[in-house]
């Protein structure tokens, strides 16, 4: 970690990332170089030296996409069963830390939300990234997002709660109806 944080302050960016990339790679049987604490400790480290970097969110989707490929669990690459093993993207007690999956989930959404309120990418750039991923636990954390940052994604929610999927599926389900409570203008009772 010291090596990491050492080249990324002295303006070695790309070296940090190379060598983050090797600390922090999963291998097909979600088999990763340390034990899940460091690799915890590891990435909420890296997330506070690289955040600036521009391909570090990148770098942290391409590693949740990869283990969710690689659970053996997964029978397509629409499918990752994502309400089962994260019943929600916020912090929450039914949430499984012991995982790779989780740890990555949780660093995806952390280095998102730094992005958006350090004003290092606006929200539509970061939602438009998350996108480009086919399994839903991505477009979960988008829907996470623009009931966190509601106020400044009116278009972005109108566009997502006018999807019949997101109501129609399992996976949306803990976050499509708090983004819808939390997010209009409208009263619920």
């Amino acid at each position: 970690m010291k090596w990491i944080k050492f080249l990324a302050k002295n303006g070695y960016t790309e070296q940090a990332l190379n060598l983050t990339q090797i600390l922090l790679d999963i291998s097909p049987r979600l088999k990763i170089k340390v034990d899940i604490w460091e690799y915890t400790q590891a990435i909420r480290d890296i997330l506070s030296t690289l955040i600036k970097e521009r391909n570090f969110l990148k770098f942290i989707c391409s590693l949740l996409e990869k283990a969710v490929k690689f659970d053996k669990r997964n029978v397509s690459k629409n499918e990752d069963f994502s309400f089962i093993w994260r019943p929600a993207i916020e912090e929450h007690p039914q949430n499984i830390q012991e995982d790779v999956k989780n740890v990555l989930v949780d660093a995806v959404r952390d280095a998102a939300e730094l992005l958006i309120k350090e004003n290092l990418a606006g929200l539509e750039e970061i939602i438009a990234h998350l996108e480009s991923y086919s399994y839903p636990i991505f477009r979960r954390i988008i829907l996470y997002l623009l009931r966190r940052f509601s106020e400044e994604a009116q278009e972005l929610i109108s566009k997502y709660l006018t999807d019949y999927h997101l109501f129609s599926d399992p996976h949306f389900r803990h976050e499509i109806y708090p983004t819808i409570t939390e997010s209009l203008p409208i009263p619920f009772a």
